[in-house]
């Protein structure tokens, strides 16, 4: 079960150390990348793919799967919030014109 941690651990403690090299550069910026955790879209999709991965993955790896699922989830999360933020300008405000 050790082993289960292992992955999860060592991944989270890389976004944290992402998050704190880019706060000592940019400040306020760790609060921008984490303000997924107070947006309802992005926890439910978090929370569905978490609750997925842990309802398909236990057949065929029982319970290890139960620490990389808050990560899958958590990941899950950001992205899907990171992808909402960045969406096109409307065409009165693209460079081009167009």
């Amino acid at each position: 079960m050790g082993r289960a941690f292992l992955a999860p651990a060592v991944i989270a403690a890389a976004l944290m150390i992402r998050t704190a090299v880019g706060e000592l550069r940019h400040p306020g910026s760790a609060r921008a990348q984490w303000d997924f955790a107070s947006s309802r879209r992005p926890l439910a999709a978090g929370a569905v793919t978490a609750a997925a991965t842990c309802l398909l993955g236990r057949p065929q790896t029982g319970p290890r799967v139960r620490p990389g699922r808050y990560l899958i989830g958590t990941l899950a999360a950001h992205l899907i919030h990171h992808g909402t933020r960045r969406r096109c300008p409307p065409p009165e405000l693209h460079p081009t014109g167009r």
